[in-house]
């Protein structure tokens, strides 16, 4: 049977029908929510072990499919549920900058700090897919880079060689610490370290303009 928070998060969409049972009714809804039961075959039925309904349940996040994390939720599966990655949904949803799903995961009270198997946290893979708004946005929401000093070194070198001084801009905005930054050596093409591991004046003038 399903539990009293899936029964509940069932019983506030419907509407009265004379002359429609209730199980013809939960059918027609199933087609209209883009067909979320399809994807959950008897879910309330089912015993899923944890890596299955964290699959799913990133699936559905990184599709952007609501209807199905809010239904999953309700069924009981944990929001902070991991993968074999250890990626959780809102991984998945920085990943691809689905701001809706973010806001969704975060309030049914979703980990903003989980690290993945590589040690990364949501707000690190908004940044590095480019997706800078989102990062600002989950920066305010409690979200931190969790990087080592060299972590900090070797992704601001990264952003320095491409000359991307938005993602840098980011990322400082986002707690990473300038000064652990290598500098790109002038015409060399390549970051080299410098004796205090700090930007050059020319980058810093950017990133302060």
């Amino acid at each position: 049977m399903l539990t009293p928070e899936a029964a509940k998060w069932l019983l506030a969409r419907m509407v009265e029908r004379p002359g429609s049972s209730t199980e013809a009714y939960l059918m027609q809804l199933a087609e209209e929510r883009n067909r979320c039961w399809t994807h959950l075959p008897r879910l309330a039925l089912q015993r899923w072990d944890e890596t299955t309904a964290a699959g799913e349940l990133c699936e559905a996040a990184k599709h952007g499919n609501s209807d199905k994390i809010e239904l999953m939720i309700s069924c009981g599966i944990s929001v902070n549920a991991a993968d074999y990655d250890k990626r959780s949904a809102l991984h998945l949803a920085c990943s691809v900058g689905n701001k809706a799903v973010c806001e969704q995961l975060i309030s049914a009270r979703a980990n903003v700090n989980a690290r993945d198997r590589w040690k990364n946290t949501p707000l690190r893979d908004a940044i590095r897919e480019g997706h800078r708004e989102l990062a600002r946005w989950m920066h305010v929401h409690g979200a931190q880079l969790k990087m080592t000093r060299n972590d900090m070194a070797g992704e601001l070198c990264e952003y320095a060689h491409k000359g991307d001084v938005e993602s840098i801009k980011v990322l400082t905005t986002c707690g990473c610490d300038v000064d652990a930054s290598p500098v790109l050596a002038e015409g060399s093409g390549s970051c080299t370290p410098s004796s205090d591991l700090s930007l050059s004046r020319r980058a810093r003038s950017r990133l302060d303009s």
